[in-house]
């Protein structure tokens, strides 16, 4: 008879593995010399810059014996940051130009003229210029 608990156990910890580069937050933790619970709000200007990467990743716990999600963190490489600069504009752009909202929605855009934007979402909509005042060179 086969032992099924062993057989999903051994799956587990193949399908199941912490991915090489990434460091778990209890990792970090101890070089911060912090809780656990403090790495994110630690490395949060990081993360919006775009230096380090912050990742849910589920892995098995050999202790446990089950599966866990927990927050895994990287430093990204110089070349893979994503390089975006931001600048304010004078309304309306010229057709064509990337437009970011100023209220930290994180939605982008192109402008298509006569005052309106489509938003990557497939929106079109015909802000005001205080609403729109980034464009977004990558």
């Amino acid at each position: 008879m086969a032992n099924w608990k062993k057989i999903v156990e051994d799956h587990s910890k193949r399908a199941y593995k912490w991915p090489e580069g990434w460091d778990s937050r209890e990792t970090i933790a101890e070089q911060l010399e912090c809780s656990p619970d403090r790495v994110s709000d630690i490395l949060s200007k990081a993360i919006k810059d775009g230096e380090i990467e912050k990742k849910a990743i589920t892995y098995w716990d050999n202790e446990l014996k089950r599966k866990i999600t927990s927050f895994g963190y990287r430093q990204l490489e110089t070349e893979t940051k994503p390089k975006k600069v931001s600048v304010t504009i004078k309304w309306p752009p010229a057709e064509g130009t990337r437009l970011a909202r100023t209220d930290n929605s994180k939605s982008k855009g192109t402008y298509i003229g006569k005052g309106k934007v489509q938003w990557d979402s497939g929106s079109i909509t015909q802000p005001k210029e205080r609403t729109v005042k980034k464009i977004i060179i990558a």
